[in-house]
């Protein structure tokens, strides 16, 4: 309801804009006929919304789970301090929570009296326990989407081992672009701190994001990235007193990657994007603009330019899903994709891979 709200505004900004009679009824004709498009696009996926709710409602809390569940939830587990700062955590069945502190001791203890290699071995083993773990960021021009809206996709994945986490964030015009990247960011901590207690393994964490929820994962990727290299370098000076940065040190939570980054349709030269709009008829009637703080601030929220530029075309090995569709097309995700590997990699079917099948 607040998107219908924000895109009525966006149609009076305008319409304001329009000047004599006859322009203004043209254009509020082309305006009418967008609005009665989108409305028919959201009528068709209310099958979808309706499937994705019960999905939702039907797992049970580990709790109260039985033996023949195939996943169970955690729902609304907080991860910061806003109210929408809440995740869903599909749980595969197979899941065991981690031993009691008791067991850890003699575990360490075995490990000490038997030397380093055991103590690797050890590891090894309880990593082997921990599940991969999968943390999603939906999209919704920035100003909609709930997490249950993706429970058909988060069970799917859960039933295929991935301990899944689906997380939603403060929307437009609550908050702007920039809270919500650092709010994911904060459930990306939160998921390294707290994962193991669900049977997750924080180090085989895999980001991902769709459409606007893409465009946060990278914004907040590379904003780790520059914290991980100051925080390296203020590192350097204790190099030379073997006090420095070695393969082995833990790195602080805020600066930790995910083993992976999936984007999806994602929005990543805002500009671009923008441009896109305009020619649907639609840059005003999005929320887009808005939420980033006005076009002035594209280059500033627009992966696409800030890796481009700090990076030379050297980076981590992430992985770009293009999909061609009316909402983001596919050029906004290629341009990033061509920078880091020279071709994009296409992909036409995204999230409807993950709808049960009929």
């Amino acid at each position: 309801m607040g998107s219908v709200t924000e895109a009525v505004k966006g149609a009076q900004i305008e319409l304001a804009a329009v000047t004599g009679p006859r322009a203004k009824a043209i254009r509020l004709l082309r305006l009418t006929r967008i609005f009665a498009a989108e409305l028919l696009g959201s009528l068709i996926i209310i099958p979808y919304g309706v499937t994705a709710l019960r999905v939702h409602r039907s797992l049970q809390p580990r709790q109260r789970s039985s033996s023949k569940s195939s996943v169970t939830i955690c729902r609304d587990v907080p991860y910061a301090t806003k109210a929408r700062t809440v995740m869903d955590i599909y749980i595969p069945s197979q899941t065991s929570y981690p031993p009691t502190r008791t067991t850890q001791q003699a575990i360490q203890n075995t490990a000490e009296t038997s030397g380093q290699h055991a103590s690797e071995a050890g590891q090894g083993a309880a990593d082997s326990k921990q599940l991969p773990v999968a943390l999603f960021c939906h999209g919704g021009v920035w100003a909609t989407g709930a997490k249950w809206h993706y429970a058909p996709m988060a069970k799917q994945l859960a039933q295929a081992g991935v301990l899944t986490c689906v997380l939603q964030y403060s929307l437009y015009p609550d908050a702007l672009a920039p809270q919500m990247v650092d709010e994911l960011s904060q459930a990306l901590t939160w998921t390294f701190n707290n994962i193991a207690q669900h049977g997750g393994n924080p180090k085989q964490v895999t980001l991902l994001g769709h459409s606007a929820g893409a465009q946060m994962c990278a914004m907040a990727l590379l904003h780790r990235a520059k914290a991980l290299s100051k925080y390296k370098q203020s590192h350097q000076s204790s190099s030379k007193s073997g006090q420095g940065l070695t393969q082995d040190t833990q790195l602080p939570p805020h600066v930790r990657m995910p083993a992976k980054f999936i984007g999806m349709a994602g929005v990543y030269d805002i500009e671009t994007h923008y441009q896109y709009e305009y020619g649907r008829g639609v840059a005003e009637l999005s929320t887009m603009k808005r939420a980033m703080g006005g076009r002035h601030k594209f280059p500033t929220q627009s992966p696409a330019l800030i890796l481009n530029a700090a990076c030379g075309g050297k980076a981590q090995p992430w992985l770009w899903w293009v999909g061609r569709q009316t909402g983001c097309p596919w050029e906004g995700s290629a341009r990033p994709a061509a920078g880091l590997h020279g071709r994009p990699i296409t992909h036409h079917t995204q999230l409807d891979s993950f709808r049960p099948p009929s």
